[in-house]
């Protein structure tokens, strides 16, 4: 388990500050924010159809060689990002970045319930605390190494993060038996049978993606660097600081057990009035409100984890199903941002975050709906 987490450590360590450092090396290079837009869905684009395929040989291969494929393609996505001279560039490191997220989310929820049978929820939840953990230090370092010395020694510092990685990576013990069939494969990722209990989790996943996916990975950060003129290093700062309160949100919803019901009433009001309050006071209230959504933004998350495993746990196919899960989530990621990217550049962000917030105050009911059955 220790391996698995410091996996999860790393992996969120170098994407979460990559997802900060690609809009403003995009940025830097006058390219437009709808097009930054379209960059970006690269990676949710690639995701959808490589995850169910990782996810389909995982559950009779094992989930080491994914570990190994998602260390690989993050060594690779910051390269072709040190080397990228033009959005088509930056497109194929979103590219390779999508390969390696699908190789990493097909197998970790099964990893986590192999070595945590009995307390997967708990597991689960502690594991997203450590990968909110690391993408709070590896925003704010990245930020301050970009500052400070430019962007470009900011892909390096990454670069750096990524091969260390390899080290638990390789050293993970093997899966015991692995058996693949091309036949089983394609019988996995047929999506029958599935349920209407089942869907109606994915549906609701997918409104979770609806309402942060865009602001956080690009509306706030090209917000915060166009409008409000802040530096690399504070924008870096900024979203760390929204990681280690969304951290401790987490952390306090498995502390003090806090019921579903109130869970989901209390997640609601942090964000969705975040966001209302972001849409219409002035400017130089963001950031403040922005870390506000960080709040309901981690309580949400026991509710993510909860919904996952009650449709997945003890099942033989767990990484497949799970893939499924994420079906609508990712095709709600790749329509969002583009749709955010649009709507920023002509209507202004406002538009975005009202309906942020009613995606996030759906998601919260029907989450506790779900599992109240």
């Amino acid at each position: 388990m220790r391996k698995l987490t410091a996996i999860n450590f790393l992996d969120m360590f170098i994407a979460s500050a990559l997802a900060i450092l690609v809009p403003m090396l995009l940025l830097a290079r006058n390219v437009s924010v709808s097009d930054i837009g379209l960059v970006l869905s690269a990676l949710p684009l690639v995701f959808l159809f490589a995850r169910l395929l990782f996810a389909a040989i995982a559950d009779q291969a094992g989930f080491r060689n994914f570990f190994i494929i998602d260390w690989l393609t993050q060594v690779a996505s910051v390269l072709i990002y040190l080397l990228a001279a033009s959005p088509i560039g930056f497109l194929f490191g979103k590219v390779s970045e999508g390969v390696r997220s699908s190789a990493f989310w097909a197998v970790n929820r099964t990893a986590i319930f192999y070595y945590a049978e009995g307390r997967e929820v708990r597991a689960a939840t502690r594991l997203a605390v450590i990968r909110t953990a690391g993408a709070a230090l590896g925003t704010a370092l990245a930020g301050a190494v970009a500052a400070f010395f430019g962007l470009q020694y900011g892909l390096i510092f990454l670069l750096g993060a990524a091969l260390l990685q390899g080290l638990p990576t390789l050293t993970m013990k093997p899966y015991p038996n692995p058996r693949f069939s091309v036949r089983k494969t394609v019988s996995l990722i047929l999506p029958f049978g599935k349920g209407k209990a089942f869907w109606l989790t994915a549906l609701t996943m997918s409104l979770y993606s609806l309402a942060t996916y865009s602001i956080f990975y690009l509306i706030a950060p090209v917000y915060m660097r166009l409008d409000l003129r802040m530096g690399y290093d504070a924008i870096g700062y900024a979203i760390a600081a929204y990681y280690l309160l969304s951290t401790l949100a987490t952390w306090a919803s498995m502390r003090f057990r806090i019921p579903f019901g109130r869970l989901a009433v209390l997640q609601s009001l942090l964000y969705a009035s975040g966001c209302v309050l972001i849409a219409f006071t002035h400017a130089s209230f963001f950031v403040p409100l922005f870390l506000l959504l960080a709040l309901g933004d981690g309580l949400s998350s026991m509710f993510f984890e909860a919904v996952i495993a009650k449709e997945t746990k003890g099942k033989p196919t767990v990484s497949t199903d799970i893939g499924f899960l994420h079906i609508p989530y990712r095709v709600a990621e790749f329509f969002s941002v583009i749709f955010a990217g649009f709507v920023f550049q002509y209507l202004g962000y406002g538009v975005v975050f009202i309906l942020s917030a009613a995606c996030f105050a759906a998601y919260s009911f029907l989450c506790w709906r779900l599992l109240a059955k």
